[in-house]
């Protein structure tokens, strides 16, 4: 929309963001829809701390992506370079900001001139990657359009419901994996599946084909052997050389498809 003021600056990017991104990307979080699991979590803060607004944060590239809100009506996003949620990812404690009309970061952005906020306290999510880095992809934030202040036991309840969010955050992604991996097993199997019932098909056409093959081959060593214009005798041998290739390459099919031929009929 509108360009920010001239004096606004936002926050600093963190020295590792290609990665950051590169982990949050990983979550397959960013634009999935609402969650209760999270939902109560906004809730619980909204209702502990007496706030308005509640919201866990996503700060992806360019925008903080809202994984879960209460009161902000319907939207789902915020420009990342005018909130507070840049600022809260860079730390590894709580982001306290009480009056933002009184403080030179955010006096000049559009969340304070133009929304209204003046109150907000995030804490930062440290997600923990495979290889043991912690990455704080985002933030459980709350807001107000008032000035407040925070008592340690509400900044405690706020640590606390963001480990939740942590916790949330975890176990979907092991759900997310262990479902893609079972979708990739299943698919795995079923191509294998695919390719050993069409093995045996090749494998069984191929047999089927012989006996009709050699039929022909003896047909035509009969025919042969009778009394034929130069003309017939051509046509024959050229037949012959047809059976000949062919009964080769069932041969080959039945060979390379390694189908053990059906047991021989009793006597």
């Amino acid at each position: 929309g509108t360009m920010p003021h001239p004096k606004h600056v936002p926050a600093k990017i963190p020295e590792d963001e290609e990665e950051r991104l590169v982990f949050l990307r990983s979550l397959n979080i960013l634009d999935t829809s609402a969650e209760d699991s999270f939902d109560r979590i906004t809730k619980a803060a909204c209702s502990l701390l007496k706030v308005p607004i509640a919201i866990v944060c996503l700060v992806d590239k360019q925008r903080n992506w809202f994984k879960s809100k209460v009161g902000v009506g319907d939207a789902c996003e915020a420009d990342r370079s005018l909130g507070f949620c840049g600022h809260t990812i860079l730390e590894d404690h709580p982001f306290i900001v009480e009056d933002a009309s009184q403080d030179e970061r955010f006096k000049y952005s559009d969340v304070v001139s133009s929304a209204g906020f003046r109150f907000y306290a995030g804490v930062p999510l440290a997600i923990r990657s495979e290889c043991g880095k912690k990455w704080n992809v985002g933030s459980l934030c709350v807001l107000d359009f008032q000035r407040r202040a925070l008592d340690s036991n509400q900044i405690l309840s706020l640590q606390m419901l963001s480990r939740l969010v942590i916790a949330e955050i975890e176990l979907r992604d092991a759900l997310v994996r262990h479902t893609l991996n079972r979708i990739s097993q299943l698919n795995d199997r079923a191509q294998a599946r695919a390719k050993e019932m069409h093995a045996s098909y090749i494998g069984q056409v191929a047999h089927d084909l012989r006996t009709p093959l050699s039929c022909i081959a003896n047909g035509l060593r009969a025919l042969s052997s009778t009394p034929l214009d130069a003309e017939q005798l051509q046509i024959a041998d050229t037949m012959a050389v047809s059976a000949e290739l062919m009964s080769l390459t069932c041969s080959k099919a039945v060979d390379a498809m390694a189908i053990p031929p059906p047991a021989a009929a009793g006597p």
